[in-house]
């Protein structure tokens, strides 16, 4: 929790300004064991324990205390951050999709929630395709359990990883290691603009909602 011990907390309890060198938090986000902050100077901070990698901070070493995430977001202006239960997202200025942590390992190919092709874990942040992949450029994202969901600045939805309940909206259960195109004649052809996903782990579930232009919600 970000005050350098392990005790548990049964109150709100404020994390020292000098955790983050000063500067002032404009975004938050946790995983399951796992926290993450973005600075209003933009510069990303990630602490708790690190499985598969999902720390960004190349090994798997746990971080009592928020700190600093170097490598690639470190020389990149980041204006977005979302947390899965064992991975990450981070969107830059220029509208680059950043994912590390959990590939969703090697079972039947992997879940593949990162977004790389397969399902290995990354210990840092690894670019995501490129922009020609989205067909636009990536603006906001949203993360499960063991999927992931992208909307481009064209209004478009990509998705990736596990296919399960058919989270994926491709109407089936097939996963993606690959980000694809959720067929826009599901959405009546509107743009969209919003995305959440979220799973529950005790009954082993997953699903995903989106909102459109016109303020109608799919899920």
């Amino acid at each position: 929790m970000g005050h350098d011990n392990e005790a548990d907390k049964l109150a709100l309890t404020l994390v020292a300004a000098e955790r983050f060198e000063g500067d002032t938090i404009v975004m938050v986000a946790a995983g399951m064991c796992h926290s993450v902050t973005l600075g209003q100077d933009r510069r990303v901070w990630m602490w708790g324990w690190s499985f598969n990698g999902c720390l960004g901070h190349n090994n798997e070493e746990g971080r009592l205390v928020p700190t600093h995430l170097g490598g690639a977001l470190a020389r990149a202006v980041t204006v977005l951050v979302v947390a899965g239960s064992s991975n990450i997202l981070a969107v830059t200025m220029n509208c680059v999709l950043w994912a590390w942590g959990s590939g969703g390992g090697q079972v039947h190919g992997g879940n593949g929630q990162l977004g790389l092709g397969d399902g290995d874990d990354r210990l840092v942040p690894t670019r995501v395709g490129r922009e020609e992949t989205f067909g636009s450029q990536v603006l906001t994202a949203a993360c499960g359990y063991a999927h992931t969901l992208c909307v481009t600045e064209e209004g478009t939805l990509w998705t990736l990883g596990s296919g399960c309940d058919g989270v994926l909206g491709h109407s089936n259960a097939n996963n993606r290691l690959l980000p694809t195109q959720v067929e826009a004649q599901y959405f009546g052809h509107a743009k969209i603009v919003s995305a959440a996903a979220g799973s529950d782990t005790e009954i082993a579930s997953s699903y995903s909602a989106i909102v459109t232009e016109h303020g109608h919600l799919y899920a």
